[in-house]
C-alpha cells in the first residue's frame, strides 16, 4: 500500500500544482471582470477633484464587498454635467495616482501592479489604451 502510494506521489503532486495554478489564474480573470462589470454597484465615500481646461476630473473612492477601489468621472467645469464615468475600478492598495496629463488632456491611472493606464479624450468619452 505504501509502495503504491509512493509510486503515485509525483502524479498526485503534479495534479495538485496544476489545480492550484488553474485556481489562481481563474480567480484573477474573474476578479478583473468583476471590477469592470459591477463598478456601478459600489458605495461612493470620497471624491477628489482637479481641473483641466473646461473639464473636472473627479477621483472617487468606493467600497465593493468590503474592499476599497478607486474610479473616476469627468464633468463639465461650468455646468457640473457628468460627461464620462469610467467603468473600471482600481484597488486602492495598488493605486499610485489618477491625474491629468497636463500636456495632452489624457487621464493617467498609475498603479503599482499594472503600471500606467492611459485614457485618451474623444467626443464625450475617454478611451482606455493599454
Amino acid at each position: 500500500m505504501i509502495k503504491r502510494l509512493r509510486n503515485r506521489l509525483p502524479v498526485i503532486v503534479a495534479i495538485l500544482i496544476l489545480l492550484a495554478v488553474a485556481a489562481i489564474l481563474g480567480g484573477r480573470y474573474i476578479s478583473n471582470e468583476y471590477h469592470t462589470y459591477y463598478s456601478d454597484k459600489v458605495t461612493e465615500y470620497e471624491t477628489i477633484s482637479s481641473e483641466y481646461g473646461s473639464w473636472v476630473l473627479n477621483t472617487e473612492r468606493k467600497e465593493l464587498l468590503g474592499k476599497v477601489y478607486a474610479a473616476f468621472t469627468v464633468s463639465d467645469k461650468d455646468s457640473g454635467e457628468l460627461i464620462f464615468r469610467c467603468p473600471d475600478l482600481y484597488p486602492v492598495s495598488d493605486l499610485v495616482s489618477i491625474r491629468w496629463d497636463e500636456a495632452t488632456g489624457d487621464i493617467l491611472v498609475e498603479t503599482s501592479d499594472e503600471g500606467t493606464v492611459r485614457y485618451l479624450p474623444g467626443n464625450r468619452v475617454w478611451e482606455k489604451v493599454d
